[in-house]
């Protein structure tokens, strides 16, 4: 079936070349040259000029003309047909820049034993998105970009923006007290959101998981609030029992559970439509986590029982390019104001490191995001440049051979 879509397309391009019957009679020399700049045998979509989408499979560095560059639905598309649109974001203009800069991330990743997704952007787009290895090793299903992976610490970030958009709406504010909420935690009137937000509020909790899943968002939080200790010690102290409080923060202040708000303020509005709870996930396109062990993918299952505790810290499954929509929609200020993110993901202090979800390191943010008590599986990276122009997003679910955030930095000196 590939091979006939991939023959269509040197059949509709020769055609295209020679304007029969599909377009103007367009000269080469009038025509936009730009090269698909996506992973190999991805089904991504085409659109008409209503914006409705079809599949079609086109390879990555697939050189196509483009008859011009125009907007449907506030999106920039490419018109390679009469009727026929793809997306500006995954291309590149010109004939080489893609094999380029896919050949040296094949390399940085080959010598790691690197499985999963790797995604590129520059100038604010995505320049590239590349697939490694096996989302079902047994069944020989290869990963692709709309496979899902547990983002692991990730799923902070997001939780952290819906805390910064209740502040916003006057529901709370970053030294509202953990005690308006949860007044029975000792030392809850002395803890701050802003605290919370930035694990120093002096609770402290193991990564601890029952034998049995549990059932639902609030028995996530009592479980957490039967196991975290508070001792009054407001330096950095990274823990997930964090964030289970501001998930359940943000269900006091909407009456809804965390999955309904996440929905409503991020995934709806950015059109992610690959984005699931844990306990809700789809039959298909769901990655399974191994670690590489003498020269072969061992199945490394993560914890169902581990999960159901990590309510808006952990518990997430999303495909690579709908976290890159969320991220790029952050610095193209989608869901809030420049400065309202800065207020949120920038240190208040200059030894401070951690704010709001993210890492700072010189020039980038960054998170990482993994399951402390699994040697290998899921594995998730973003580094940013401050300004938000380029950077890396890497899902893996496999172990390296090396520490994936120095995979990720090497990667991101591909587009800075």
């Amino acid at each position: 079936m590939a091979r006939k879509i991939l023959l269509f397309v040197v059949v509709f391009l020769g055609a295209l070349s020679l304007g029969i019957g599909l377009s103007p009679a367009y000269t080469e020399s009038r025509l936009i040259p730009i090269t698909v700049n996506y992973s190999p045998g991805y089904a991504i979509k085409t659109y008409d000029r209503k914006g409705h989408g079809k599949d079609a499979l086109i390879a990555t560095n697939t050189h196509l003309y483009a008859w011009r560059l125009t907007t449907i639905n506030g999106i920039p598309m490419y018109q390679i047909g009469s009727n026929e649109y793809i997306p500006q974001s995954l291309t590149q203009r010109g004939r080489v820049q893609a094999q380029k800069l896919t050949s040296a991330e094949d390399e940085l990743v080959k010598a790691t034993h690197f499985q999963g997704n790797v995604l590129l952007f520059d100038n604010y787009r995505i320049s590239s998105v590349r697939s490694y290895g096996y989302a079902n090793a047994a069944q020989k299903v290869k990963n692709a970009p709309n496979t899902l992976f547990a983002i692991a610490s990730v799923e902070k970030t997001f939780t952290a923006v819906l805390i910064a958009q209740l502040i916003k709406q006057g529901k709370l504010s970053y030294s509202t007290s953990l005690a308006k909420f949860y007044p029975d935690i000792p030392y809850a009137e002395d803890i701050t959101i802003r605290q919370l937000l930035d694990h120093q509020s002096g609770i402290e909790m193991d990564e601890v998981y029952p034998n049995e899943p549990l059932q639902g968002e609030q028995a996530a939080i009592d479980w957490t609030m039967h196991n975290l200790k508070s001792t009054d010690n407001h330096e950095y102290n990274y823990t997930n029992a964090n964030y289970v409080l501001l998930a359940g923060i943000i269900r006091q202040l909407t009456n809804e559970s965390y999955a309904q708000v996440l929905k409503a303020r991020i995934l709806t509005p950015l059109k992610m439509t690959q984005a699931y709870i844990y306990d809700d996930l789809p039959s298909k396109n769901v990655a399974l986590a191994y670690q590489y062990q003498d020269k072969d993918n061992v199945p490394e299952p993560i914890s169902q029982s581990l999960l159901s505790t990590l309510l808006g810290t952990g518990n997430l499954y999303m495909s690579i390019t709908d976290l890159a929509t969320f991220q790029m929609a952050l610095d193209h200020q989608q869901l809030m104001s420049k400065a309202d993110f800065n207020q949120l993901a920038l240190p208040a202090s200059d030894d401070a490191t951690y704010a709001g979800g993210w890492f700072q390191s010189g020039n980038t943010r960054y998170v990482h995001g993994v399951y402390d008590d699994f040697v290998g599986g899921f594995d998730a990276v973003i580094q940013i440049d401050h300004t938000g122009n380029s950077g890396v997003i890497l899902l893996a679910n496999q172990s390296t051979d090396t520490d994936t955030t120095q995979l990720a930095n090497d990667l991101y000196q591909l587009v800075n």
